[in-house]
């Protein structure tokens, strides 16, 4: 998808880049991106199994 400025591109965390007037960037979703993590089934797995006792 290509979208062109002015706008402001938030990603995770702080990272953010905003594109001036007329400025283009492509977006693309890929398959081989990074992982993201689901912190609250981590955190109930970690619960569960006891990790926070050790």
């Amino acid at each position: 998808m290509e979208v062109a400025g002015p706008l402001l591109l938030a990603f995770d965390g702080e990272r953010k880049r905003r594109l001036a007037d007329g400025e283009r960037v492509v977006l693309s979703v890929r398959a081989d991106g990074p992982w993201v993590v689901d912190v609250g089934v981590v955190m109930a797995l970690a619960s569960a199994d006891g990790t926070y006792l050790r």
